[in-house]
């Protein structure tokens, strides 16, 4: 099912799909990343800009960036992430979230 313009405009609807997205880049897409918090930043990356392009920032051949992010630690994960991410759009768009979402957790 392709969404409506319309149904992402609706907060309800808009909630539901981005939990949906986001549980499909957890689980399916990057669930092969066995940090949590790497796997964490991928994701924040990945809803932004796919998951391919997450991917790139580590390989051109996604079993290779999966086995290089599982060698890496987190905070190198999210630095090649903000470093080697296609667009300056999400490389911003994962520091904004990483910082937000320190907050909300210390609520």
């Amino acid at each position: 099912m392709v969404p409506s313009k319309d149904a992402l405009f609706d907060p309800r609807m808009n909630i539901e799909l981005g939990s949906a997205f986001l549980s499909v880049l957890m689980y399916d897409r990057l669930g092969n990343i066995t940090d949590n918090t790497s796997r964490e930043y991928c994701v924040i990356s990945a809803y932004n800009t796919g998951a391919g392009n997450v991917m790139k920032a580590f390989s051109k051949d996604r079993g290779t960036a999966v086995a290089r992010i599982n060698t890496m630690s987190a905070p190198d994960v999210y630095a090649r992430l903000r470093r080697n991410l296609p667009y300056a759009e999400t490389r911003r768009y994962l520091s904004r979230v990483v910082q937000n979402r320190k907050g909300f957790v210390q609520l």
